[in-house]
């Protein structure tokens, strides 16, 4: 998988596991007083989650933690995250997406001895076209 901000490649490898999508709809729901259910949608934009679990050696610790915090200042810039093949982030197969890193702080757990692991969520942005 990559992570792209031009002109910074990070390529990482190993497995993203568990990787999950999470679709949130703009709506809104109440419930009026005769039991009916209504539904508002707010924009008509639909945001979409992808969060991975992403397993570090510790010589590559430092280029994913320069890219999410200088290269991509947080959640300030956007970049291409570009899954491996057999994995769908939403545009399909190993199709890239454009997305910004959307937690709210970047934490590095070492869960073995020169072994990291992050959790990061990213909000996406658009499709590549």
């Amino acid at each position: 998988m990559t992570f792209t901000k031009s002109p910074t490649t990070l390529t990482l490898s190993g497995s993203l596991y568990p990787c999950s999508v999470e679709f949130k709809q703009q709506q809104l729901a109440g419930i009026s007083a005769d039991g009916d259910v209504l539904i508002r949608d707010r924009s008509g934009a639909d945001e979409v989650f992808v969060k991975i679990v992403l397993p570090a050696k510790h010589n590559n610790y430092d280029s994913i933690r320069d890219f999410i915090t200088d290269t991509v200042k947080m959640r300030k810039e956007t970049f291409t995250f570009t899954p491996d093949s057999g994995v769908d982030v939403g545009a399909g197969d190993g199709v890239g997406i454009y997305v910004k890193y959307w937690s709210d702080n970047f934490t590095e757990r070492m869960r073995a001895w020169g072994s990291f692991v992050y959790e990061i969520i990213l909000r996406k942005t658009g499709n590549l076209t």
